[in-house]
């Protein structure tokens, strides 16, 4: 699996939802002090933690603080949203444990999406094109294009 976008939004600093695309060699994020370089990494880090179970979102802390109260009146719900959530393109071999698991073949077009909410709980998909969808489940059952009538 390899990054190849991330979106941040509600957290800390960032209100409206950013989308980084990521570079296939090198991705460089450049800024002022205190614009959301640090904000963004943070962000990524809390989608898959590496060092334990201190690091998830809090939504008392991370949520924009001026804006916290006023949407918690509007939204009761503030922790099912996502404010980190991140694609991925995925190589041979993630298509075919994927596959595996749902039990589907999916295209090489296919990519993982993997978002967490200030709930901590996680999502994961697998989303493709319908058109990508569509070739591959011909292919799997050896559709040449001609109707029997």
């Amino acid at each position: 699996m390899k990054l190849k976008s991330a979106t941040v939004g509600h957290f800390r600093k960032l209100v409206a939802a950013q989308v980084i695309e990521i570079e296939d060699d090198v991705t460089c994020l450049v800024g002022k002090n205190e614009s959301g370089k640090t904000t963004v990494l943070k962000a990524l880090h809390r989608l898959n933690p590496a060092n334990g179970p201190g690091k998830y979102f809090d939504l008392t802390t991370e949520y924009p603080r001026w804006r916290l109260a006023r949407d918690r009146r509007a939204n009761a719900d503030l922790k099912s949203i996502y404010p980190v959530s991140a694609f991925f393109s995925l190589e041979a071999a993630d298509l075919a444990r994927l596959g595996d698991v749902l039990d589907v073949t999916l295209p090489p077009e296919a990519v993982c999406q993997a978002a967490r909410n200030y709930a901590n709980g996680f999502f994961v998909a697998s989303k493709c094109d319908v058109p990508s969808i569509v070739r591959a489940a011909a292919a799997e059952v050896s559709f040449t294009g001609e109707v029997e009538r």
